[in-house]
Order: structure tokens, then C-alpha cells, then sequence
């Protein structure tokens, strides 16, 4: 069952690791062409040029695209540049490289996978992986990875990621997890070499005590899906919703989008660096039609039981 991600990072994810970088932008009505960045502002050709350099393009390009759009977090618009090789995108008001994608490499690997479509054991080591990304962090954003962001480094065996290593560095705040607040980098393990790179480490800090028992949480999110449930998916489901049930609590912190209040009232969800420690809960529904399962994630803050938004299946 796809995942409904309306703009948090289970997004920036989505495009990190299976590889879409065209499409998510709304609209395109102010995209130009050009045959050089001669006539733009100096810090977007000097991150230009020093992406290239650093991922070893020296082929020149006759057309190179660009436009600003919104970006994908609260930092505001972002300017993305495309040649043909790779997708860099820059926040506007800052000039920070915020996204990177090689569409050399991705396409080597996607030609790798389906030439041995059998072929799922991992050439290089975690350790040579960690180390390299490191490396690749910070040369391109020009800063070391902060020491309250955690790593975990994944090598993917089978599925669209296969021959994959992603390396996701989350910022913590007490031991708490940021739920969007990651360095998140990919390389090809049969070249070795880098795929994508996304930066989003700027929501604001919080307190971080807990007041509502965890048992307190899971009641509240019960009693608040049975409430909305329906409303989510009586037009792609006939059936009774039954059975609620836990699948996952955890504590994170969140940026709050208040997605099911806005939802029902017509209004966006629009991204947000507040943020606030929350019990982190998917619920699970049983559906008569079709004979599956949908899933709810409420945001509960952890201080004073109040929904914070979250995040829905279908």
C-alpha cells in the first residue's frame, strides 16, 4: 500500500532512495534554459561547479535548466539546476545546497539491476561506506555532520534499492529523535559512487519532558482515529473500519501539520520548523473492502495529550 506523504521527509526520503527527483514541484511555469550560469548569481554557479567537480563530471552541457519552486521544508523556495548528469537544488535565501541527485550513476545501477537480477550480495563494507559518506557530507555542504545527529547505515539486498547504500545521519535533542531533521546520503555499491545527498536539519529545538503516560497515548490515538477514520477513506473503501490497533508508539519530535483538522476544513498543510516532542503512533485498521489493512499515524504531544497532525495510508 503506497504511503500518502503530503510534505514531511517520508518524502525527501521517497526521492532519495527510489530515485525520483523530476515531478514533485509544483508547477514549471518559470523554468528557463540556459547554456551556462554566466548570468546567475555567483554562489549558485561556485555550488554548481564545485558539485561537479567533487562527483568527477567533466563532460561539458549545452543545456542546463532552472527554475525556483517550493522547496520541501519550511526553509522556503529553492533554486534547482539540471544538466543532464545531475539535479542540485540550493535554498534561495541561503545558497545551501540542500538536495543533490547523479542521474549518471542512478542509471548505471538501475542497468546493473536489471543485467543481474539475482545479484544482491553487497560488495563493499558498511565501515568503507560510513567513512566515504562522511567524506562526500562534508565536502559538499562545506560542514562536518553535527555530533547529535545519529547514523545508521543500510544496505539494500532486494527491491527497487537493491545494490544500495544509504547512510542517515538524525538529529537527536535529549536521546529524542527528530522525525524530519536528517542527513541522508546513497551511493551505488557496484561503482562505489554517489547517487543523492538530501540536507534538512533546521526545525527549532524543544522541551522535551514527558507528562502523558504512554498508556494515556495509546488511548487518545484509538479514540481519535475511530473518530476520523471513515472520513479518510469511505470514498475509497465501502466497508466497516474495525479492529483498531497499535502497530508502532514511539517518542519523536515533530513538526507539527495539523494534517486531519486542515484536511477536514479544506485548508494546505504547509511545512513548519516549530516543533514538539510526541508520542508517535500508527494505528491499524481491518477494511471488509478491499480484504487489507489501512494504517493512521497520530502525533500526540507528549506534554499535553494534543493532536499534533501525522500522516495517513491509502
Amino acid at each position: 500500500m503506497k504511503k500518502r506523504s503530503f510534505w514531511n521527509i517520508l518524502l525527501v526520503f521517497w526521492i532519495l532512495f527510489f530515485g525520483a527527483t523530476l515531478g514533485y514541484c509544483r508547477g514549471n511555469s518559470d523554468i528557463r534554459y540556459e547554456t551556462d550560469l554566466s548570468k546567475e548569481k555567483e554562489i549558485i554557479r561556485v555550488q554548481y561547479e564545485k558539485v561537479r567537480k567533487i562527483l568527477g563530471i567533466t563532460e561539458s552541457v549545452s543545456k542546463i535548466s532552472i527554475r525556483t519552486h517550493e522547496g520541501r521544508d519550511a526553509r522556503g523556495d529553492v533554486i534547482e539546476i539540471e544538466d543532464g548528469s545531475i539535479s542540485l537544488e540550493l535554498a534561495e535565501k541561503t545558497g545551501e545546497i540542500v538536495f543533490v541527485y547523479s542521474l549518471n550513476t542512478a542509471n548505471d545501477l538501475h542497468k546493473w539491476q536489471e543485467k543481474f537480477p539475482d545479484s544482491n550480495k553487497p560488495i563493499r563494507k558498511p565501515t568503507e561506506m560510513f567513512a566515504l559518506a562522511r567524506n562526500y557530507v562534508e565536502r559538499i555542504t562545506g560542514k562536518p555532520v553535527p555530533e547529535n545527529f545519529i547514523a545508521r547505515t543500510t544496505y539494500y539486498d532486494q527491491g527497487y534499492l537493491r545494490g544500495k547504500w544509504n547512510i542517515i545521519w538524525r538529529r537527536t535533542l535529549n536521546g529524542y529523535p527528530y522525525d524530519n531533521d536528517v542527513i541522508g546520503i546513497g551511493f551505488s555499491d557496484v561503482s562505489g559512487k554517489f547517487i543523492s545527498l538530501v540536507v534538512s536539519q533546521t526545525s527549532e529545538i524543544c522541551p522535551t519532558e514527558v507528562k502523558i503516560p504512554e498508556e494515556e497515548a495509546r488511548k487518545i490515538a484509538i479514540e481519535y482515529t475511530s473518530q476520523h477514520v471513515h472520513k479518510f477513506y469511505q470514498n475509497a473503501y465501502g466497508g466497516q473500519f474495525s479492529n483498531p490497533e497499535i502497530e508502532s508508539i514511539e517518542l519523536r519530535i515533530v513538526n507539527p501539520n495539523y494534517l486531519y483538522e486542515r484536511k477536514l476544513r479544506g485548508l494546505p498543510i504547509r511545512p513548519t520548523l516549530k516543533s514538539r516532542l510526541a508520542y508517535y503512533i500508527w494505528v491499524k485498521y481491518k477494511v471488509d473492502q478491499p480484504k487489507n489493512a489501512i494504517k493512521m499515524l497520530v502525533w500526540i504531544d507528549a506534554a499535553t495529550g494534543k493532536i499534533l497532525g501525522g500522516d495517513y495510508t491509502g
